[in-house]
């Protein structure tokens, strides 16, 4: 779903343990920043303090409405989004092998069957 895990692999070398524990630590740390700035909001009047919160509070919800709509559209998962959501069990893909009917030899194919 996400390439994150990829690029922390890569650039901190790092197996997918790691990059998943360094990743969980990174969002803690993001995720405290985030609540603390939401407790410093500076106060303007009341009418706009109240778009702001609002504002701040639809950039809080993004992220897991963008979660959900990973799983629910079917781009990435196809029909079985909603099990992968509840289990959180994604098939690995398998590697990536060259394609003797394409004609381009430097084309790779990767198959996915969920």
């Amino acid at each position: 779903m996400y390439n994150i895990l990829t690029i922390v692999m890569r650039e901190l070398n790092l197996d997918l343990k790691g990059a998943l524990e360094w990743t969980a630590a990174y969002h803690k740390v993001v995720e405290e920043r985030f609540m603390e700035g939401m407790e410093r909001l500076p106060t303007f009047s009341p009418e706009v303090d109240r778009q702001l919160r609002e504002y701040v509070l639809g950039l809080a919800m993004w992220p897991r409405s963008n979660d959900c709509w990973n799983f629910e559209s079917g781009r990435y998962f196809g029909n079985k989004g909603l099990e992968i959501q509840k289990t959180r069990c994604v098939p690995l893909m398998p590697k990536k092998m060259k394609d003797p009917t394409m004609k381009t030899k430097d084309v790779e194919v990767t198959l996915v069957e969920l």
